[in-house]
């Protein structure tokens, strides 16, 4: 099968989820086979998600890698631009339970409530300038010293990490990337930086 998803959702009924994720959030339906429990729809981002009900085994088997299956509660993130053009288009198609946060870095996440439990997160990365990254990534290794000598732990809701795309979680390799910087300069940077402290 061509074009197989690489996530999938586990759902209570396909019918409701469909209509959330179509009628609401506009994703689009590509296939929906009630009777074999499983349906495939294109999320924002064009990507397809297969939402399958309990009495599909072996989920994993309908994915290509790298094979993620979201359970009932979990958070989903998607990139967006416009996130207040995307809030007002939810509240005119019905949907009441809209939240929209900045975090220090001036990202902004909106997020729906979903069945099942989901929550849907739409995440708008702030531009920033290379030095401005660099003194927000100065920041957080100063920040991320002091949080550990309170104990601070950064294991928790992945999802919820990623969305925040703070640096200290991704490593200094990780976070150039990320930002399409240039690594050698960026890990140089940081490399002083932690080597002074």
């Amino acid at each position: 099968m061509p074009n197989r998803p690489r996530f999938a959702m586990i759902v209570t009924d396909i019918a409701a989820s469909l209509k959330f994720y179509i009628s609401y959030l506009g994703f689009t339906a590509t296939e929906s086979q009630p009777e074999t429990g499983m349906a495939t729809m294109l999320d924002s981002d064009g990507d397809p998600i297969l939402l399958v009900n309990s009495s599909v085994s072996d989920v994993r088997s309908y994915l290509d890698e790298p094979r993620i299956v979201f359970n009932p509660g979990d958070t989903l993130d998607f990139s967006s631009d416009d996130l207040d053009a995307r809030r007002a288009l939810l509240v005119e198609r019905g949907v009441t339970d809209v939240t929209v946060e900045e975090n220090a870095w001036g990202d902004r996440t909106l997020s729906v409530k979903g069945p099942d439990g989901y929550t849907i997160a739409f995440v708008s990365i702030a531009h920033h300038s290379s030095d401005e990254l660099l003194a927000l990534y100065e920041r957080g290794l100063e920040d991320y010293k002091s949080s550990h000598k309170r104990g601070w732990s950064s294991h928790g809701n992945k999802q919820k990490m990623l969305s925040s795309f703070d640096p200290r979680l991704f490593g200094v390799v990780n976070f150039p990337r990320l930002f399409g910087l240039n690594s050698k300069l960026v890990i140089a940077e940081a490399s002083k930086k932690i080597s002074n402290a």
